[in-house]
């Protein structure tokens, strides 16, 4: 590596995956460590509201549930404005359930411990899955079409915003925002 006449030098990182943490060190006479992250601009943490509940966490390889909980604004807005208005016609409801947005700077889920793409439309903060199976605070079968249809008419995809894996034990109501 050589320097200018400054004593500048320029280092150039290509980097392999998206979404982690990574750091470098810079060694001459003495080593720098610096650190930075890979990942999408605009992601960031989405707190529980009255409205949900966040459920997962560990099934993502990624730790608890303050890994798979991030999006970005318009998003976040979306989900809740969707959120504010199913629970207004349903209040029995109390919450929803929400999982599986993004990891912290985006990038892919690891969801079978093989690094595939099952949560590709999750990778940039633009997502999120509703549970819709029978288990605490999911939505009912007989409301998932008006939730999905809420979903829409907040902004959300109408392509990529459905209702996956319908009579699986991990059904739920899955919608994006462009």
């Amino acid at each position: 590596m050589r320097t200018d006449q400054n004593g500048t030098a320029r280092v150039w990182v290509r980097t392999t995956a998206v979404g982690q943490a990574e750091y470098l060190n810079i060694c001459t006479f003495y080593c720098i460590r610096k650190d930075y992250a890979v990942g999408y601009r605009g992601i960031y943490w989405v707190e529980e509201k009255p409205q949900w509940m966040h459920i997962g966490g560990d099934t993502t390889m990624h730790g608890g549930n303050e890994f798979n909980h991030w999006m970005t604004s318009a998003a976040a807005y979306g989900i809740w404005y969707t959120a504010v208005e199913f629970l207004s016609k349903h209040p029995e409801q109390g919450k929803i359930a929400v999982n599986d947005m993004s990891l912290p700077f985006g990038g892919i889920f690891d969801t079978n411990k093989n690094w595939q793409t099952p949560h590709i439309n999750h990778r940039k903060g633009k997502a999120v899955d509703v549970r819709g199976n029978k288990r605490s605070r999911a939505i009912p079968d007989s409301q998932q079409n008006e939730f999905l249809e809420i979903c829409k008419m907040k902004g959300a995809d109408e392509i990529k915003s459905m209702v996956e894996f319908r009579g699986k034990s991990n059904q739920h109501i899955h919608c994006r925002w462009p």
